[in-house]
Parts: structure tokens; C-alpha cells; sequence
């Protein structure tokens, strides 16, 4: 596959699953209302910041894929789901649907994700769990 066919792809299939399934409503509004305070303290010191979609908060922590690995590991060339695990005290609250591209360009590795390219896909009211 061209890495033009990749990154086609790669958004396609961002636009149409890109989503946040919430498996505790009770944490998810915790982390919610911690967010949007660490997002403000944020802005007050650098004005021109945006939200991410993947604020860190004290007490919550991020893993990633099925394994829920603390970071993200390099992917073979092409697209793989890759989720984003929120956690609190080791269970999942919510899962940030995924997809990682990856291509090279004059012998370098790049890749892509949606929760990068496409923050506003991501509804913070989330969808119930699977």
C-alpha cells in the first residue's frame, strides 16, 4: 500500500469509528471535572494552549492497546487499532477508539494517529460501553 493509500485510509477509518466508550460514568465525570481544572491552570500560564484529548490528571493514568502497555511501541507499515485505556487504580473507566498509521518517507519512520489528527471526533460525553 502507497503512503498516500495509508494516510487515505487511516483517516477514513478515524472519521468513522474515532469515538471515547465510557465503562465508569462515575470516574469518566471525575476526570472529566479534573480535566477541564488542569486544562485552565494550563491556559493561565500558556494562553495559546488547546485541550488535548488525553488530559493527565493526577490519580488517572493512560495505557495503550489491548495489553494496556505504558507506551506505545512501533507498528509494523500500515494501520492498526490501537486503543487508549484511561484507568483509575487499574480499572478501565474509558477506551479512546484508536488507529495508528505508520509509513516511511525517504527512509524515515512516521506515523499517525487519530486522537492527534482528529481531537474534535472524540464526543467527551463518550458512548456506553461494548
Amino acid at each position: 500500500m502507497s503512503n498516500i493509500a495509508i494516510v487515505q485510509s487511516h483517516e477514513n477509518l478515524c472519521r468513522v469509528n474515532s469515538r471515547v466508550i465510557v465503562h465508569d460514568k462515575l470516574y469518566w465525570n471525575r476526570y472529566l471535572y479534573l480535566a477541564n481544572e488542569v486544562f485552565i491552570k494550563r491556559k493561565n500560564d500558556f494562553p495559546e494552549t488547546e485541550r488535548s484529548v488525553t488530559e493527565y490528571v493526577a490519580g488517572f493514568e493512560f495505557k495503550f492497546g489491548d495489553q494496556l502497555k505504558n507506551e506505545r511501541t512501533s507498528f509494523p507499515e500500515g494501520i492498526v487499532r490501537d486503543d487508549i485505556f484511561l484507568l483509575k487504580n487499574g480499572k478501565i473507566v474509558a477506551q479512546y477508539v484508536d488507529f495508528i498509521a505508520s509509513y516511511t518517507v525517504l527512509g524515515t519512520p512516521n506515523s499517525l494517529n487519530c486522537t492527534g489528527l482528529f481531537p474534535k471526533l472524540y464526543s467527551l460525553e463518550g458512548t456506553s460501553d461494548e
